[in-house]
């Protein structure tokens, strides 16, 4: 700085080395400029006779009169809040009252995303006519364009925010996606070959699939797990034969204005094909605050196995065992893949919590025919602090009939 007022104070000379010393302290005003630019942004005052450039008293030079300044209009930028990214983002900046300085307009549908909590979202400034909202009204927050980076960054105080989850995501970023068509499937063929000497040789074949069909619409999610298989051969098939069947058909759709979930259809497991069958339950999104100690438990979620067929002659009642990898904290629940820590899942029926290996004790009474049983899964923490992340599990189950 000591250089650069040294300069200010050098008068320019009367006579014909005007040029040639306006050219060298204008190399050394430029030189000295991005020394102190490169660490820290200042105010610069430039003095325009010493631009040896056609046209210079119609340059306006104001806007480096103060630090880090941009001027008003449309700017394409990265949107940061905090550590989570938003997107490229249209930004406005906006000339402020006072000369030379200007503002970042941020649309009210933007900071909507952000998840802060609704009443405090309400009670921000609108500015600019209703289009902006004045973020800085809340105490710690500070809004900075970085320009080397073309990122906006903006620093929230955590209490601001409805949610301290990382993960959560505010229902007004929820998207319908698009519309459009899906197909899951499992292929497992087989061929069995043989030769005796009484019937001579044989050749049996046998394709079974399994899957997912299902569409995309708007906010519904339509879909359909089906079974198929196919035989065929001369090795005591008794011929061809085809079979196909969906054994779940159902619909579902978030209902954002109460952050659930409505589902719809047949939502059970059914099957004559295989004799065991994979069926997902998904537990939603779970705002990782809400456990506040061991033993806390998040909403349940339903489902339904289908026994076929029963005939209460043979057998009167089913007792289900449902067996997985146990949670090294609590061996009652399943353990969990995935980067979520100190959480398992526990299962339960009707008011029995069922434990990992353990048979259930209320039987269920069978009627001739087919019978559904219900069943809940939920996330139950294994200590005080859970770390949010992806939380999964794999559960299988065995009946035993009396």
């Amino acid at each position: 700085m000591h250089y650069k007022k040294s300069l200010t104070s050098i008068s320019m000379p009367a006579t014909g080395n005007r040029n040639v010393l306006s050219t060298r302290l204008k190399k050394s005003v430029l030189c000295m400029s991005t020394v102190v630019l490169g660490s820290h942004a200042y105010a610069t005052t430039f003095n325009e006779q010493f631009l040896s450039i056609d046209d210079a008293k119609n340059l306006d030079l104001n806007q480096f009169s103060r630090a880090d300044y941009t001027s008003p209009g449309d700017y394409l930028l990265d949107v940061q809040v905090n550590d989570q990214y938003f997107g490229r983002q249209t930004i406005r900046f906006i000339a402020d009252s006072e000369p030379g300085t200007s503002h970042a307009c941020l649309p009210e549908e933007l900071v909507k995303g952000f998840g802060l909590k609704p009443d405090l979202f309400k009670t921000l400034p609108r500015t600019d006519d209703g289009a902006c909202i004045d973020l800085e009204k809340i105490d710690g927050v500070t809004v900075k364009y970085e320009k080397s980076t073309a990122r906006l960054k903006i620093n929230i105080p955590q209490i601001a925010f409805e949610y301290d989850d990382p993960n959560y995501i505010p229902r007004e970023r929820w998207s319908d996606g698009v519309d459009g068509a899906m197909l899951d499937y499992h292929v497992i063929a087989n061929t069995n070959r043989q030769f005796n000497s009484s019937n001579g040789a044989s050749q049996t074949n046998s394709l079974q699939t399994y899957g997912t069909v299902g569409a995309n619409v708007g906010a519904w999610r339509f879909r359909g797990d089906y079974q198929a298989q196919t035989n065929s051969g001369n090795g005591g098939f008794g011929g061809s034969n085809n079979n196909l069947q969906f054994n779940r058909l159902y619909a579902y759709r978030a209902l954002t204005g109460i952050r659930s979930t409505v589902s719809i259809g047949n939502n059970y497991l059914n099957s004559d094909i295989f004799d065991t069958f994979d069926q997902t339950v998904p537990l939603g999104q779970v705002p990782a605050n809400i456990f506040k100690q061991a033993g806390d438990r998040s909403p349940a979620q339903n489902f339904n196995i289908v026994l076929t067929d029963c005939d209460t002659t043979t057998a009167k009642n089913a007792f289900f065992t449902f067996t997985g990898t146990e949670d090294q904290t609590n061996g009652k629940l399943f353990a969990t893949t995935g980067n979520a820590t100190n959480v398992g899942i526990r299962l339960q029926s009707g008011s029995e919590y069922l434990d990992n290996g353990g048979e259930q004790q209320a039987p269920v009474i069978l009627s001739n025919g087919n019978n559904t049983v219900s069943f809940a899964a939920m996330y139950e923490a294994t200590a005080a602090t859970v770390t949010p992340g992806v939380a999964d599990s794999t559960a299988n189950f065995t009946v035993r009939y009396q």
